[in-house]
């Protein structure tokens, strides 16, 4: 991936990282200058699963933001047998910089939705992020997927109309 080319500013950014991507490890991901693509007043939404809450505070960190509170995605379990090896929840970070509203967006703070083929989000949940910069800014905003080519790599219909994606 590279990162060179990315001079805009935005001020929505979203993080997915493949936080279990050999391609992709803790300190690669710290490295990315996030601190520079970001507006001033900005929004960084970051998923992370349970075990590294720890890992994604600490970038939040790094890349100037401050904490704002977390979303929770309860995936849903027809059968709790057949799942106790795996988490049965993901967490959004929400991330400000600035004079970005948060609370409204935090007024529901846990959303259950059904598992997906290889963790990928739900699309309600994908439906919040594109209101997302309107709920905090109270404008259409731009926005940079972070991750989003990669995930397209995977998932060939991973597409948001109007959002960025940092190609590589």
């Amino acid at each position: 991936m590279e990162t060179t080319n990315v001079e805009k500013q935005y001020p929505l950014i979203y993080v997915d990282a493949p936080w279990e991507s050999e391609q992709w490890p803790l300190e690669k991901i710290r490295g990315l200058p996030v601190e520079k693509w970001a507006a001033e007043d900005a929004l960084l939404l970051m998923w992370a699963p349970m075990a590294l809450v720890p890992d994604a505070l600490l970038l939040l960190r790094v890349w100037k933001f401050d904490y704002a509170g977390l979303l929770m995605w309860r995936k849903q379990n027809e059968n709790i047998d057949a799942y106790w090896f795996a988490c049965n929840g993901e967490f959004l970070l929400v991330a400000k910089r600035g004079v970005a509203k948060t609370s409204y967006l935090l007024r529901h703070t846990i959303y259950d939705g059904a598992r997906t083929e290889g963790e990928y989000k739900p699309e309600g949940f994908r439906s919040l992020l594109l209101t997302a910069g309107f709920i905090c800014f109270d404008k259409i905003v731009p926005h940079l997927d972070l991750f989003g080519a990669y995930w397209q790599c995977i998932y060939p219909e991973y597409k948001k109309k109007d959002w960025d994606f940092l190609e590589g």
